[in-house]
């Protein structure tokens, strides 16, 4: 966590306020650091940018009292829940073992062992985001399946970028629903080295926040 905080880069921030256009405002929620309550920003959170509702597993890096603040400033519902390695570690961040795309979302529902938690996820996932839901086991999250992410090309289709890991570990019929739903198909990228290093994946390094193109 201590990393993230060093990351953090005023000069970058100073000219987004400058020159985003419509103009941005900040809203410095930095202040719950001097309680240990932290919000990372999108790996913490999943967004359904459509219907706004985030998506929060909540972990050393992910605390509720942010995220109700977070909610609060932006308007959107949250489906909080808790979510589990195998070796009963929490998972740090939500996008480890989730993604959501335009109709479908990845997402590791045996990583998730409250039963009322797990249930609540879904009934979010399909009756409010309205999302197909793609099951990935445990092994298929430590792939990196979960840290994927679907764009757009320069022709508007939308493909699903992912790492060379990850979509060898995806099951054919995997594969058949997410062709469906990315008609420009896959962009596979050899992660191995970050990954190794456990510096995260392919949704890690894109990120959300600015428009990303794949010829």
């Amino acid at each position: 966590m201590g990393n993230r905080r060093r990351e953090r880069n005023s000069p970058i921030v100073d000219d987004l306020l400058l020159n985003s256009r419509p103009p941005i405002k900040l809203y410095d929620l930095t202040y719950f650091e001097n309680e240990e309550q932290f919000l990372e920003g999108t790996g913490s959170l999943v967004l359904d940018r459509i219907n706004k509702i985030a998506y929060c597993c909540l972990s050393a890096r992910t605390h509720e009292k942010v995220i109700d603040v977070w909610a609060q400033i932006t308007g959107y519902q949250t489906c909080i829940f808790h979510a589990y390695d195998e070796n009963h570690r929490a998972i740090y961040h939500t996008n480890v073992m989730m993604n959501i795309g335009d109709t479908f979302v990845i997402i590791c529902l045996s990583a998730i062992k409250n039963k009322t938690e797990k249930q609540k996820v879904v009934n979010y996932l399909s009756n409010k985001s309205k999302k197909i839901i793609i099951p990935i086991t445990i092994e298929q999250l430590n792939n990196f399946v979960g840290n994927s992410l679907q764009i757009k090309n320069i022709y508007g289709v939308s493909v699903m970028c992912l790492s060379e890991t990850a979509y060898k570990s995806l099951s054919d019929d995997q594969k058949k629903v997410l062709m469906k739903a990315c008609p420009g198909g896959f962009a596979i990228v050899d992660y191995s080295v970050i990954e190794k290093a456990r510096g995260g994946s392919v949704r890690c390094s894109l990120l959300e926040f600015y428009p990303t193109r794949v010829n």
